[in-house]
């Protein structure tokens, strides 16, 4: 379904006319509740849709690839791991 998940479910809800509070339970309300996890404490709403969320990615390679077959050089994954471990050093502070 990515990158047009949005688009394709949205497309479902409409075909079976699922209400906006059904869609809202199915797609982020139960999991907030199962994991007990509200994301809305660490960013606003309005930043949360998926317009402002793919705004906030411009620039970021987001391309559909496999993987399991892409290699990753070792300047990637220490980056990744740098970013990883910047995030948790960050975590801590707050």
């Amino acid at each position: 379904m990515w990158p047009n998940a949005p688009e394709e479910l949205g497309a479902e809800f409409a075909k079976y006319s699922v209400t906006t509070d059904e869609a809202r339970k199915m797609t982020y309300e139960n999991a907030m509740r199962w994991f007990w996890f509200d994301p809305f404490a660490h960013i606003d709403k309005s930043e949360a849709t998926v317009g402002a969320l793919r705004r906030k990615a411009a620039g970021h390679d987001v391309s559909v690839m496999s993987r399991s077959t892409r290699v990753r050089t070792a300047d990637e994954k220490l980056e990744g791991f740098r970013s990883r471990a910047r995030r948790a050093v960050a975590a801590q502070g707050s």
